[in-house]
């Protein structure tokens, strides 16, 4: 009911008195807006302390150590999980559905992996990328539609 209350309003309003000049609804409703505007942004610079502060408070119940092997634990998971889906599925994936050998595959993508990681710029490592696709085989149109993005 609001939305389209709303929605009726805002197409009912004139946008023009009968001289031409602006009507007096909608200087109301820009004033509004700018006040609403003025408040949100002001909310927006205290959010972080307020969200700290209840990070802080949640955060000084807890014990360090239940902490930091919790989050020990959630970083071996993680770093399990990459392996197996580097070194297991993609192999798989590759094999089974591409026809390709993994390790061929991985070796020619080396370069890609080298720069990558030490440029950490997807943009630097295109033009390698784009070398090492074409090692491997890509499709030109393949290629250079999906390494672009």
């Amino acid at each position: 009911p609001v939305i389209f209350a709303s929605i009726l309003f805002g197409l009912l309003i004139p946008a023009k008195q009968e001289n031409g000049s602006t009507s007096t609804t909608l200087r109301v409703v820009d004033e509004a807006q700018c006040v609403v505007n003025r408040i949100v942004t002001g909310l927006m610079w205290l959010s972080p302390l307020g969200v700290g502060s209840l990070v802080l408070q949640s955060s000084m119940s807890l014990k360090l150590s239940d902490v930091g092997s919790s989050v020990g634990i959630l970083i071996v998971t993680t770093l399990l999980g990459l392996a197996v889906h580097i070194l297991v599925f993609c192999p798989l994936v590759l094999a089974l559905l591409g026809r390709r050998n993994p390790f061929k595959y991985y070796r020619n993508c080396l370069p890609a992996f080298v720069t990558a990681l030490g440029t950490a710029s997807s943009a630097a490592t295109l033009p390698v990328s784009m070398i090492c696709a074409s090692k491997n085989r890509i499709p030109s149109h393949l290629r250079n539609f999906v390494l672009s993005l």
